[in-house]
C-alpha cells in the first residue's frame, strides 16, 4: 500500500475559517501559532481519517508534525535569502506570500555581501531571539525547518537565481556561464551559513536537505547536470 498525505492551502483556509496570512503572521511566532492551531483543528475534524493537515506550500511532513512546534520566520527559503539582499516581503492575507523580484539585478558578485554577514542581518537577530523566547513553553522550528525532523529545506540554486536576477539568469548560462556557476555557488553557500546556524541556535540537527528546483525544468538536462547538479551535490 501506498501512503500519501497533503496540506491544505492558505486561499482555502482563509476561505473556510477566516484567518488572514498577513505579516504579524509571518514575523510575531505566537499569531503564528495560533492560526496555525486553528487550521490543524479545522483539517482534523473537516477531514478526519484522511492525511490531510495545514503546513506551508507542503513544506512541513506530517508524520513529523508536533502540536506543540512553533514556526519561527516559517517564510519560504529563497524569499528569507532575498530579503537579506534588499528585496521587499510581500505577503498577501489570503495566499502564498512573495517577495520584489529581481533584488540583485545589475549587481555583480562582487557587490554581494559575505556570508557569515547574512547571520548579522537584523531579520536573522529577530528570528534568533525568537527561537530563544518560544523555547520556554513550546518547540521552536526555526526559518528552513518545517517540522521536527531535521530536514532542512532550500531553494534550488536556479529557482533562486531566477528570483534574484529574473530570467536574464538564463541567457547568461550561455553568454556568461562562469559568472552564472559563481553566483549560483554564492547562493548554495549562503544557504549552507544560514541553515547551519539556524540548526545550531534551535539545537535542531540538520537530517536531512530537501531542494526546490522547480527552474530546473526550463533548462535542457545538460544545462541542468553543468550548473545545477555539481552545486546542489555539495550541499548534502
Amino acid at each position: 500500500m501506498i501512503t500519501i498525505c497533503g496540506t491544505l492551502s492558505k486561499a482555502w483556509m482563509a476561505e473556510a475559517i477566516g484567518v488572514a496570512f498577513d505579516r504579524d503572521y509571518y514575523l510575531n511566532p505566537q499569531r503564528r501559532y495560533a492560526v496555525d492551531c486553528r487550521c490543524n483543528d479545522y483539517a482534523a475534524e473537516r477531514f478526519s481519517g484522511i492525511r490531510l493537515f495545514y503546513s506551508e506550500s507542503n513544506l512541513g511532513q506530517i508524520d513529523y508534525w508536533d502540536k506543540n512546534q512553533i514556526l519561527i520566520g516559517g517564510i519560504q527559503p529563497n524569499m528569507i535569502l532575498g530579503m537579506l539582499l534588499g528585496a521587499d516581503f510581500v505577503p498577501d492575507p489570503n495566499h502564498d506570500a512573495d517577495i520584489t523580484p529581481r533584488c540583485l539585478s545589475g549587481r555583480t558578485l562582487s557587490e554581494l555581501p559575505s556570508h557569515e554577514s547574512l547571520i548579522e542581518n537584523p531579520l536573522i537577530r529577530l528570528f534568533d531571539e525568537q527561537i530563544r523566547n518560544a523555547h520556554e513553553t513550546l518547540w521552536p522550528i526555526p526559518p528552513f525547518f518545517w517540522d521536527v525532523s531535521g530536514r532542512a529545506t532550500i531553494h534550488g540554486v536556479l529557482t533562486s537565481a531566477q528570483k534574484f536576477f529574473g530570467e536574464a539568469i538564463f541567457m547568461d548560462m550561455v553568454s556568461e556561464p562562469q559568472r552564472s556557476r559563481d553566483i549560483m555557488q554564492w547562493i548554495a553557500d549562503a544557504y549552507v551559513v544560514l541553515c547551519r546556524h539556524f540548526s545550531q541556535i534551535a539545537d535542531l540537527p540538520v537530517t536531512g536537505v530537501h531542494v526546490g528546483e522547480c527552474s530546473s525544468c526550463l533548462v535542457s538536462p545538460e544545462m541542468a547536470e553543468h550548473f545545477v547538479v555539481p552545486i546542489t551535490s555539495k550541499i548534502g
